[in-house]
């Protein structure tokens, strides 16, 4: 199964900043800290209506 750059970029980003799971969902507000640790670890997708929550949290964008 071929690498998801995004899932990717938000895993090394949340261990570059030193945030768990728990943290990332706390602030997210909108998203379960197991789904966030799910998708930490690869386990689960992320849709991009959570998706979007996470991503606010770590400081990061998608562009073209």
């Amino acid at each position: 199964m071929p690498s998801d750059q995004i899932q990717e970029t938000v895993i090394a980003r949340a261990e570059k900043l030193g945030l768990s799971s728990y943290e990332i969902a706390k602030r997210a507000g909108a998203v379960s800290e197991d789904h966030v640790r799910a998708y930490l670890t690869r386990r689960k997708s992320m849709g991009s209506h959570k998706l979007q929550h996470v991503l606010r949290v770590l400081g990061l964008k998608v562009t073209e």
